[in-house]
This record gives C-alpha cells, structure tokens and sequence, in this order.
C-alpha cells in the first residue's frame, strides 16, 4: 500500500505524545543510525581520553570533547530534525534523504545562527538572569527553523520569535512533561552502573569511578545507549510542538492542503 495522506490538526498534550511515539518507532533505525555516524568518533575519542592521567590529561580531554561536541551535534541535530519532519509529513524517509538537505555552506550558515541565539541567551543571562530565560524561549525554535526552512541569521530568530509569542507555558509543559519521560528511560538504561557503583561502594571500595578499559569502555557505552534512545525522543516532541505552533499560528493545514492539491512535493510551505 502506499503513504496514506497526512492529517494535520492541532495537537494536544495527549496527542503531540502520540505521534511522538509514533513517530519515533517508526524511524528509530535511521535515528540510530545518524547518532551513531556523528558520535562513534566522540565514543572512541572520550574513551581514550579516559586513561590521560593528571590535570593536563583531564584538560585535554575536556577542550577536546567540547570542540568534537560544537561541532558535531549542531549537525546531527539537523539531520535528526529533518528527519523527523519527513517522518510527520509522511514522506519517504532514509539515510540520503537526510543528508541532501545538507551541505558545508548550511554548515556554516547554521553555526552563525546558532551562535548568534546562544550569545543572546548568555547576554540575557548576564543581565539579572531573567532576560535570559526569555531569550531561552524566544529562541527555543531555531534549531526547528534552520533544518526545516532553510531560515539562518536574525530572520531565524524573529521568526522563532513569531511563533513562540504567547507559547512560552505550552513549551514549558511540552518540555516538563517529555523530559520526565526521556529522564525516567534514562534512569532504566543506566540502572546497571548504578547498581555496579553502588555495590562496589558498599563494599568499601576506595574509588566509586570505574577504572580500567573495561569499566571505562562499560560507562561510556552505557550513556551512549540512553543517549540514543532519549535524544531523538525529545527532539521529535520538540519538531512536533514546532509544527503545532506553525498549525495554530499559521494554518499550516491548509496550506499542506493547497500544496497537495497543487502537487507539491518540494520544501516545506513557509508563510
């Protein structure tokens, strides 16, 4: 049978969660797949790192981490939101339908973005706090923006802007309530090293961090497991909200309707 045409209303609570779900089983192979293509280098890197003694070791691997990670996950971010676009929209989604909304001027373009929305975030943060939690939601959506339509610089900040004016409380419940979900998931997987650290510790052991290649090896690829189930989750509820905020500000109905009666197959409507 083939794609079945979409629906899309406005969605509550309820049924953002649900298509979140469904959303995400459905592609999770190709989720896996990009977070492992972007972080599998991060895994090996870190777990080298793990085993550089003194400050200079700990240093190192800190400013290593951090420059692999602002490069690294701003893309597969996109990749992942893209994805998970397609995926709601019901269109044909796969590896190399990810990868060819992407490119190294994107790149570029999507870091200047990104570091423009973060230094405001910090500004705000830096004048009594409080601007910066505005800032923090105004520009919640830039992310969404910038892999769905193609939007870079201050246009991608008024339009988050635009479409999370009065939509701060819908975002905070949409972000409590996935996170206790993602959190919780992320609890279950981590569960064995819990358990291993708490055992050895009541044992008397002198140290509670594990050592060795094995237990260095065991942790890592423990976080990287949760990792992988809990970031393409809450990513998928965030593209979601985007579009429920683009469908009650903008009609994004019926423009995806007039769209396929025209025949559309292109890039997503814009207003």
């Amino acid at each position: 049978m083939e794609e079945q045409k979409k629906v899309f209303l406005p969605m509550k609570m309820g049924d953002l969660l649900d298509e979140t779900f469904k959303i995400y089983r459905k592609h999770f192979l190709i989720f896996v797949q990009i977070f492992a293509m972007f972080n599998l280098p991060i895994i090996i890197i870190k777990t080298a790192m793990g085993f550089l003694e003194g400050p200079y070791g700990t240093v190192t691997a800190g400013f290593i981490n951090i420059i692999l990670s602002l490069l690294v996950l701003p893309v597969m971010n996109f990749l992942l939101a893209r994805t998970i676009s397609d995926g709601y929209l019901g269109k044909k989604v796969t590896i190399l339908s990810s990868f060819k909304h992407f490119d190294h001027l994107k790149f570029w373009s999507m870091m200047k973005t990104l570091l423009l929305s973060g230094l405001m975030i910090i500004l705000g943060f830096l004048c009594l706090i409080i601007p910066g939690f505005i800032f923090t939601f105004r520009y919640a959506l830039v992310p969404q923006i910038i892999a769905i339509e193609g939007i870079y610089n201050k246009p991608a900040l008024e339009r988050s802007q635009f479409l999370m004016k009065k939509n701060f409380g819908n975002l905070m419940t949409t972000g409590f309530v996935v996170g206790i979900i993602a959190y919780a998931i992320y609890g279950v997987i981590l569960l064995p090293m819990i358990i291993y650290i708490a055992l050895h510790h009541g044992a008397g052991a002198a140290a509670l961090a594990p050592t060795g290649l094995i237990m260095v090896s065991f942790s890592f690829s423990i976080e990287v497991l949760a990792a992988v189930v809990v970031t393409p989750l809450m990513l998928t509820a965030y593209t979601l909200f985007y579009y429920n905020m683009r469908i009650k500000k903008e009609g994004f109905d019926i423009q995806m309707l007039a769209s396929s009666v025209a025949g559309e197959q292109g890039s997503v409507p814009v207003k």
